[in-house]
């Protein structure tokens, strides 16, 4: 590891059910399903969008508007039979309910727990990239729209 820095390689997403989970209790509770061959997770957090109007005098005002936490996109290599990929697209499927989602970083201490990010989440797309003979393997991307603030948590040791 480098520094105090977490770093991205060996960190996994799972995908739990559509239970609404609002603590970090509640999150733990969930049984988890890991998506296999995973690539890249888009960046996410909390924006705000931009009020703004112009006034008269030919000022530009500017407020804080309403906050959106993000869409990421999780990328992978299509794996068949990988269960999280299926109830990953079982969950776009799905028009009516967010799902739940845990981002673990490997940065755990001996015999403890990573950190990581508890996320609720649509899925709102699933796609499939063939490629090219310069890329063997057929990609699948999937879109988040996170739908509540994501529940950060710390490494935990014994």
């Amino acid at each position: 590891m480098s520094g105090d820095s977490i770093q991205s390689m060996g960190t996994r997403i799972f995908i739990g059910d559509s239970t609404v989970c609002t603590t970090l209790a509640q999150y733990e509770a969930q049984t988890w399903t890991e998506l296999g061959e995973v690539l890249d997770i888009s960046e996410f957090g909390e924006t705000n969008d931009l009020q703004s109007y112009k006034t008269l005098r030919g000022l530009t005002r500017k407020r804080k508007g309403a906050t959106n936490y993000g869409d990421p996109t999780v990328s992978m290599k299509r794996v068949a039979g990988d269960q999280g990929q299926a109830k990953m697209k079982a969950a776009r499927r799905d028009n009516s309910r967010a799902y739940n989602f845990k981002i673990l970083h490997d940065d755990a201490p001996e015999d403890g727990t990573g950190s990581g990010h508890y996320l609720r989440a649509f899925v709102t797309s699933y796609t499939t990239g063939i490629g090219s003979s310069d890329n063997p393997a057929v990609d699948a991307k999937a879109q988040l729209a996170i739908d509540a603030e994501p529940i950060e948590f710390e490494a935990d040791g014994p």
